[in-house]
């Protein structure tokens, strides 16, 4: 099964759903179940972007079951969205197209029709459109990455209340908290964000360009119309008055583009043509030939084709294929996705909630006791759940940790084997320096995990999170980057566990950078 944009919606919107439920339920059979009936029918190894478009589709007909046969999730309302903009953009598109040909083209028979005036307005704004289009994307190239402008941020608007209107129609007694994430996960779509770049917005971009095409149409359309069942005359005047030689170079440039496919005689009117199609509005159409009054509306036909229709036709083709090479790169490896493949892979375990309690109260219970976040010794995890991990540990606990101690958290915790060691200085230049040699020659940035082992009784300063945003840009846009917390190292082991308030404070820290491949996860304990 393919993905598609909307897919990716509702992929974000049932990751939410999953993070939002209540730990004691039964989410992780859940998803061990899908991926066992994956596996069942999968070959290995297991491709991530396939087991979770499985994934996905078990999960739509859960969320089906559970909310009746006439909920949608917010990426199903999504499509029928684009859909129904995509009808209403095509209609509207060529009856605007050809409304405006119809009032350029209205002939009394007194005076011919001006084709300056028509290239000027059918032409003229698409050619600056394209221009600003360009240049805009340019300028995203180069500079700094910022939302689309120009009428797209209008479109995603209208867009948006009209995904809310199928929703809300059909959500008569959806819950507030459930109500709140699909305002959250709507809000996504049109917007760049680090994840999916621009395969949320492209889908409007395309809406626009299927306008675009229709507008085309609409005047090709109505134009070829007018010519088949009425006499039009088309001339030209200019207050400039400039010469016929000066005309006939401009209307000779303008028609480059298809002048080496049509006859000279069709391409664009000859010099004794444009000569013999001026005209002066108090002497009418007086001693103007018939021939040479209809000699122009080839040339406009092929104007609007050459640089009204094929830019667009181009934009919307290069669009969708970009689209898709776009979706074909995805590598599902931001935090949610590890989590979800930890989920499906790791064995079941019973886990327990406990009290907050204070960082070193040695009185309470839950804290002398460890608290089980991941699955027992006894049990094993496949192997290939993810690859090797980079360590990054601080300078004052490099050595007070014992190595198999803590290849056995990685890999009940988190599904990781060691692959390189840094001991870490905190000074973003030479850690960076660090963590780029250590990568160096390593083609698969998405499968990269960062491990930093922090103490979370220290609380995340200005400073450390500066830190970790550094280490982040130099280990690439997709490197996954987990802070494994511990609590205050004991004579016996470094990996205590650390207490919730601090968890909370780090979590929250975290959250507050907006970084979907940055997460915390507990080591201690």
């Amino acid at each position: 099964m393919k993905w598609r944009a909307t897919d990716l919606i509702d992929f974000e919107y049932l990751l939410g759903e999953r993070a939002g439920e209540n730990p004691d339920n039964t989410r992780e059979d859940t998803d061990r179940k899908i991926y066992q009936a994956f596996i069942g029918n999968h070959p290995e190894p297991v491709i991530r972007k396939d087991l979770f478009r499985y994934w996905l589709s078990r999960q739509r007909e859960g969320f089906r079951q559970s909310s009746g046969d006439r909920a949608v999730l917010p990426g199903e309302a999504a499509a029928e969205a684009l859909g129904l903009s995509r009808w209403l953009a095509g209609i509207l598109g060529a009856l605007l197209g050809a409304g405006l040909c119809g009032s350029l083209l209205a002939y009394s028979g007194n005076d011919p029709i001006n084709i300056f005036s028509c290239l000027w307005v059918m032409i003229a704004p698409q050619l600056v459109l394209l221009m600003l289009l360009g240049l805009s994307s340019l300028l995203r190239a180069i500079g700094p990455k910022k939302p689309p402008g120009g009428v797209y941020p209008l479109l995603t608007g209208i867009f948006r209340r009209l995904i809310k209107k199928l929703i809300t129609g059909r959500y008569s007694g959806l819950s507030a908290a459930r109500g709140e994430r699909m305002a959250s996960i709507t809000g996504m779509i049109g917007q760049s964000r680090s994840i999916y770049g621009a395969i949320l917005f492209r889908p409007l971009f395309i809406v626009g360009q299927v306008f675009g095409v229709f507008f085309n149409i609409g005047i090709i359309g109505f134009l070829l119309l007018r010519i088949a069942i009425t006499d039009l005359a088309f001339g030209w005047q200019s207050t400039l008055q400039p010469a016929a030689e000066t005309v006939y170079r401009v209307v000779d440039t303008i028609a480059l583009p298809w002048s080496w496919v049509a006859p000279d005689a069709i391409a664009h009117p000859t010099l004794s043509q444009i000569e013999g199609s001026q005209f002066v509005l108090k002497e009418s159409m007086q001693g103007l030939s018939t021939s040479d009054l209809t000699a122009w509306w080839p040339f406009l036909l092929f104007a609007v084709i050459c640089y009204g229709l094929l830019p667009r036709l181009i934009l919307l083709a290069g669009s969708v294929i970009r689209q898709g090479r776009a979706i074909h790169r995805l590598s599902f490896s931001h935090a949610a996705c590890d989590r979800l493949l930890l989920s499906m892979k790791t064995p079941a375990v019973t886990t327990k909630s406990r009290a907050y309690e204070k960082a070193d109260d040695e009185r309470s219970e839950t804290a002398a006791a460890p608290f089980r976040y991941g699955p027992s010794a006894s049990e094993e995890m496949s192997e290939d759940a993810l690859k090797t991990a980079i360590i990054l540990i601080p300078e004052d606990i490099a050595g007070k940790y014992r190595q198999d101690e803590l290849e056995e958290r990685l890999r009940r915790r988190l599904g990781l084997g060691i692959g390189a060691r840094i001991v870490c200085r905190f000074d973003p230049k030479a850690d960076a320096q660090a963590v780029e040699e250590t990568l160096k020659g390593d083609s698969g940035a998405s499968e990269n995990r960062l491990v930093f082992i922090q103490e979370a009784w220290q609380p995340p300063i200005q400073e450390t999170l500066s830190w970790i945003v550094s280490i982040r840009q130099k280990a690439g846009v997709e490197s996954g980057f987990i802070i494994g917390l511990i609590g205050k190292p004991s004579a016996a082991t470094i990996f205590t566990p650390p207490a919730d308030t601090d968890r909370m404070v780090w979590a929250h820290a975290v959250a507050k950078q907006g970084d979907p491949y940055l997460r915390v996860e507990v080591l201690g304990g």
